[in-house]
């Protein structure tokens, strides 16, 4: 059986990534070196993605404007506050929630039509 999905990770610096969980794990921060601070697996093996840890940005991301194309470059990233135990298990209830709504809409759905043979078409 498979499981598709990816891992938030974010270092001791407030720098957040994310990773496919098929890619090589990640010991320090591809942003600054430091190492990893906080790591949470995200399940996306039916489709949802409810399990993910909202981010709070502490320190915008620094941008320039580039005078050759007129483009906003990133010249250093947002920082970003540190999940605790709270954020995973919030993350967690909002999952569950999800997977209860959907099963309701299953439930509620009718998985035929009960037509009589004898009925008259229009």
């Amino acid at each position: 059986m498979s499981s598709e999905g990816f891992r938030q990770y974010w270092c001791k610096n407030g720098h957040q990534w994310k990773q496919d969980y098929y890619e090589a794990d990640i010991e320090s921060c591809p942003h600054c070196g430091k190492s990893i601070a906080f790591a949470h697996s995200v399940d996306q093996t039916n489709g949802y993605m409810n399990d993910a840890i909202e981010t709070e940005v502490v320190v915008k991301a620094k941008m320039c404007k580039c005078k050759a194309c007129g483009h906003k470059h990133e010249i250093a990233p947002a920082q970003y506050r540190i999940p605790t135990a709270r954020d995973v298990r919030n993350a967690g209830r909002r999952r569950r929630a999800a997977e209860q709504r959907q099963l309701k809409v299953e439930q509620a759905t009718p998985k035929y039509f009960d037509i009589p043979h004898d009925a008259e078409r229009v």
